[in-house]
């Protein structure tokens, strides 16, 4: 009956151990060890059912492995409450899994050896005898003594640390543990990258660091056409719209070479995500990026020169063709500001306007920079984003633009800074109005003016709440500011 509670105690255990690693995953945790001491539970429950029916099997070699995989067993658990445990509470500091494994090595040599001499054996015996043995297992472990001495020296050294992004020989990955025998990494693909101690002592390694600010250096070839100068402000302008992109170190960008066909420039940006990941994904959007700033700018990036003969690409765009001076002069008609033109007003500010593409992810407009357009959605959907001190100095979501929607006339009509940020989800095509475009309509008929005045005081007053009282007051000066703002326009 002893042996039945006994076993039902062990199980008992096992049943607890397990549920206390899935609590403390739950928890995001370190879990307590479960092999060695699930694997003392069920050898003494072995050892429990053979002592049921042989009694004297208890001084047998079975019962001395339960001892010693028992100690075992202790130690793990002892080790995982002491130096692993507490640190996640804020108590003490992290010890280095490395520096664990050599202590639960060197306290396992030491229970071992307690454990038989407390059996009566031998071990000064032991070891004399097997002295040839140990010296050939030592000739054949060289490689592994090397691994072992290189976990000890760079735990020493500390060249890098779980969490860190490093390369070795040409691969890269996160490091996700460092142990006696070998570091592995966690790569782009999410494989797991096993490399030995000792070859990791002996390489070049490059390491980033989590939280300190990561370069990212990659290029891109421009056309010969366009102006260095030009060429460079307009990239840096992408760099510094990009959301992820740091603002200190700030981006920097530098003629790299004249190449056959085009003139590369080299493009220096710092973020805080360390994994190979996310820094190819954050060059991904900024060249994708470039490649709609160009396209808006009237511009490509280059063929490479392969034939020394003329030859035109193919176009390759899958997109529907922008809309013509008559749809555009639709989308005007629906637009509320617009909506009092007549058909032949809307036609000739239709003739003056453009349709732009934005890369999904790209700043259309930024909150308190000056401008002088305005932007009718016509597909693709963007969030507006306003600063927020309190919500640890980032922007929040206010709304969402779908198409149809229309923002930036306060800034084309008074010439005040931007009142939030304008941000696409997905890519967008945009009609652009500049304020340069109005002028001719303004100057054949001034009444429009007073028109346009009122509508986009109706619109304001209705985004800022304001009461019947102080409506005509802000409707006064709005116009009196776009009288004054379209006046010097025109004189230009």
């Amino acid at each position: 009956m002893a042996i039945v509670w006994r076993i039902t105690g062990s199980i008992v255990v096992l049943a607890s151990l397990w549920t206390v690693r899935r609590l403390f995953k739950r928890q995001l945790l370190p879990p307590p060890p479960w092999r060695i001491p699930t694997a003392a539970v069920l050898l003494t429950c072995v050892q429990e059912g053979i002592l049921a029916a042989i009694p004297q099997a208890a001084t047998s070699p079975l019962g001395l492995s339960v001892n010693v995989l028992s100690s075992f067993a202790w130690l793990v658990l002892i080790t995982w409450a002491t130096l692993e445990l507490p640190p996640c509470w804020g108590v003490g500091r992290p010890v280095p899994r490395i520096i664990r494994d050599l202590i639960n090595l060197t306290l396992a040599a030491l229970l071992t050896g307690i454990t038989l001499h407390q059996n009566k054996i031998n071990l000064v015996g032991l070891l004399t005898t097997s002295a040839v043995l140990t010296a050939v297992l030592g000739l054949a472990a060289q490689e592994t003594l090397k691994d072992l001495l290189g976990g000890l020296s760079m735990q020493i050294s500390s060249p890098y640390h779980e969490g860190d992004w490093i390369e070795i020989e040409g691969v890269g990955g996160t490091v996700h543990s460092i142990t006696l025998m070998n570091t592995e990494l966690i790569s782009i693909d999410g494989s797991h990258l096993i490399i030995p101690n000792s070859k990791a002592v002996e390489a070049l390694i490059r390491r980033l660091r989590p939280r300190d600010p990561i370069g990212n250096v990659f290029s891109i070839g421009l056309d010969y056409n366009h102006p260095p100068a030009k060429a460079i402000a307009l990239i840096l302008e992408i760099l510094q719209q990009h959301s992820a992109v740091l603002k200190s170190p700030p981006p920097k960008v530098w003629v790299d070479r004249f190449a056959e066909s085009s003139i590369e420039y080299k493009i220096l940006v710092f973020q805080e995500e360390t994994s190979e990941a996310s820094r190819a994904e954050l060059r991904g959007q900024i060249l994708q990026h470039l490649w709609y700033a160009l396209q808006r700018d009237g511009r490509k990036i280059p063929f490479p020169v392969v034939e020394l003969r003329q030859h035109e690409p193919a176009e390759a765009d899958e997109r529907e063709p922008l809309p013509d001076a008559d749809a555009r002069a639709q989308l005007l008609a629906s637009n509320p500001l617009f909506i009092h033109l007549s058909e032949k007003e809307q036609y000739a500010l239709a003739e003056m306007t453009r349709c732009l593409y934005f890369a999904p992810g790209e700043t259309v407009v930024k909150e308190g920079e000056m401008g002088d357009c305005l932007y009718q959605v016509i597909s693709g959907s963007l969030e507006v984003l306003k600063f927020s001190p309190g919500s640890q100095n980032q922007d929040l979501r206010v709304a969402i633009l779908e198409p149809n929607s229309v923002f930036g006339e306060m800034t084309l009509c008074t010439d005040a800074p931007r009142h939030a940020t304008v941000r696409t989800i997905s890519e967008s095509l945009l009609l652009e109005v500049e304020r340069r475009d109005l002028v001719p309509l303004l100057e054949n008929n001034p009444a429009l003016l007073e028109q346009l005045g009122q509508l986009v005081s109706s619109r304001q007053a209705k985004l800022e709440e304001l009461n019947e009282a102080s409506a005509p007051v802000f409707t006064s000066r709005l116009i009196n500011k776009m009288r004054s703002l379209f006046s010097s326009q025109s004189k230009r």
